[in-house]
């Protein structure tokens, strides 16, 4: 099976055990091997207190995948310091040296 980024992108997100994760927001891509490196997971309104912003998954931590739906290993709402490369808040980009900031 296939899937588009644009089909992709709003599938709502569960835990194996069947508690809403959120809903896929993208993917990131390895462009050195031409595949999805993580999806890109809007946190559901339920765990903004846990959860800050995007969680990147990586694809060995789904367990399906379909028009439907994405289900992920339940352990990502426990995972451990080790394990934050393969979960974790999207980091913000700081701005590249040498380029004019806006002055307000």
């Amino acid at each position: 099976m296939r899937l588009r980024d644009s089909e992709l992108r709003g599938l709502p997100v569960f835990t194996a055990s069947g508690e809403r994760l959120g809903t896929v927001a993208g993917v990131v891509l390895d462009v050195t091997a031409h595949a999805v490196a993580q999806y890109a997971v809007t946190r559901a309104r339920s765990l903004s207190d846990l959860l800050p912003g995007e969680l990147l998954v990586a694809p060995g931590r789904v367990q399906r995948l379909n028009a439907e739906m994405m289900v992920v290993d339940d352990d990502l709402m426990t995972a451990t310091a080790a394990e934050k490369a393969v979960v974790m808040p999207q980091a913000v980009e700081a701005p590249l040296s040498g380029t004019a900031q806006m002055k307000g």
